[in-house]
């Protein structure tokens, strides 16, 4: 009896062994994939938005969307430069940037920025501020991000016109705005003066306010913030803090809200995993009038 609970022991010891090694093999693959997922060169997302009222000048209205780019030393010049290329090769009818476009003091940053200056789209570039634009020396970053050739958009608008039909983009700093006593989002100032009845668009960082939104008479909401939850299933812990608007395209109530999950990753928790980073393509398509 002794020597059959010996034998048994040793098996147990071996399996326990095995499994030991086993599960951290698993940890380590996991990891190192995690890792090169966050930090690899985004995939290009392709969709068909149609929005009721669209006008049909702009039936076929190309936007790139990009968003929590997050330039550090972990995404520096290198990657933000191959980043830029992909982006002006789509020759897309404008660019847009949905907040958080570095980490880090200006001084340190400043070199790895610089590649965002060449974005080239025919209708421009556009920005917003995310929370982490607000961490890190607030007042030298919005003065640097004006130099760029970028327009960043503080609750305005802008109107793009063709053939006499009219679209309107509109863009909103983030809430966290507040902490820097810097001006915070206000949608009925960033709609005063936009022409009745034109088809509007909404950058703003944070997808969480989408119903509100929707309330406004915006047609289309573009957003980021969640980084799609990072790795699959956290999508369903991101959801409640976003009011369930963690990645990808949603209905609320007559607008229609995009959630890109991310250009770039955040330096604080590097890791992907089944959340690809995006640059989307957004297809503006018109839909009869509701």
């Amino acid at each position: 009896m002794a020597k059959l609970i010996s034998v048994f022991s040793r098996k147990s010891l071996a399996l326990n062994k095995f499994s030991f090694f086993t599960l951290v093999i698993v940890a380590l693959s996991l990891s190192a994939s995690g890792i090169y997922n966050a930090t690899s060169q985004p995939s290009i997302k392709s969709i068909s938005v149609s929005l009721p009222g669209l006008p049909t000048s702009f039936d076929g209205y190309k936007i790139s969307l990009l968003s929590d780019l997050h330039i550090s030393q972990l995404l520096d010049s290198a990657w933000a430069e191959q980043v830029v290329s992909t982006t002006n090769q789509l020759q897309s009818d404008l660019i847009l940037i949905a907040g958080d476009l570095s980490d880090g003091y200006l001084a340190d940053r400043r070199v790895d920025m610089a590649p965002l200056s060449q974005l080239d789209a025919a209708d421009g570039v556009y920005a917003v501020f995310g929370n982490h634009e607000y961490y890190f020396d607030y007042d030298n970053w919005r003065h640097f991000y004006k130099s760029l050739p970028i327009q960043f958009l503080e609750n305005q608008h802008i109107i793009l016109d063709k053939n006499d039909d009219k679209l309107v983009l509109l863009g909103l700093p983030d809430d966290i705005a507040a902490t820097q006593g810097a001006a915070m989002p206000a949608l009925e100032t960033a709609l005063s003066g936009t022409p009745e009845g034109a088809t509007k668009i909404l950058l703003v960082h944070k997808p969480v306010d989408g119903l509100n939104a929707s309330k406004h008479g915006i047609a289309l909401q573009l957003s980021g913030h969640t980084h799609g939850g990072m790795i699959r299933p956290l999508g369903l812990l991101a959801g409640p803090a976003n009011n369930g608007f963690v990645r990808g395209l949603y209905d609320v109530g007559n607008m229609k809200l995009y959630v890109n999950a991310g250009t770039g990753i955040w330096t604080g928790f590097p890791f992907r995993l089944g959340v690809p980073p995006e640059i989307t393509v957004i297809t503006l398509r018109s839909s009869p009038a509701m």
